[in-house]
């Protein structure tokens, strides 16, 4: 941090946004100012940003890898296990590859490029990012390229794709 005001932007997000019983960042602040506490993958841009404390970066990317928000495809914008997911939905539980590409970038940040660049993520979003023929979910392309992946769980039996007018 350089500035008295960087500090205290750090120090302010951290005070309202962060949950010590769930480990995780606020998705938002309700109308009254208070912490909505949806799991959605929003706190992986606050990785990518270095707005995150040190000492609660692990617990931040633990939470995003769970199921509930780990696909196999990637992370999703919002936990399966939310009263609104919607895997099909482009801001309830869609896999985003740019999304997922800064998430990487903040795992790599904070020294988990392990995680980053392991078994699932870079894979994923490179596999997201380059393949067309041979995929198994839905996929929205535009100008040919994929922009958005379904958050259902990965499954090789079944191809589900949309025309590219969508």
């Amino acid at each position: 941090m350089h500035s008295k005001v960087q500090r205290s932007i750090f120090q302010k997000f951290n005070e309202l946004f962060w949950n010590e019983e769930l480990g995780f960042y606020a998705y938002t602040l309700d109308g009254d100012k208070k912490p909505v506490f949806s799991v959605a993958s929003n706190p992986g841009h606050c990785l990518w940003s270095g707005i995150v404390r040190k000492d609660r970066a692990a617990r931040v990317v633990a939470r995003l890898m769970q199921p509930d928000m780990w696909s196999g495809w990637g992370i999703r914008t919002l936990s399966a296990l939310h009263k609104s997911f919607n895997p099909y939905n482009y801001q309830t539980g869609a896999v985003w590859p740019h999304d997922n590409a800064i998430i990487a970038l903040g795992f790599h940040r904070y020294g988990f490029a392990a995680e980053a660049g392991g078994r699932k993520f870079t894979s994923q979003v490179a596999e997201i990012a380059t393949t067309w023929a041979g995929s198994v979910t839905l996929w929205i392309r535009v100008n040919n390229s994929c922009n958005l992946r379904a958050g259902v769980t990965q499954n090789r039996a079944r191809t589900v794709l949309l025309p590219t007018f969508l």
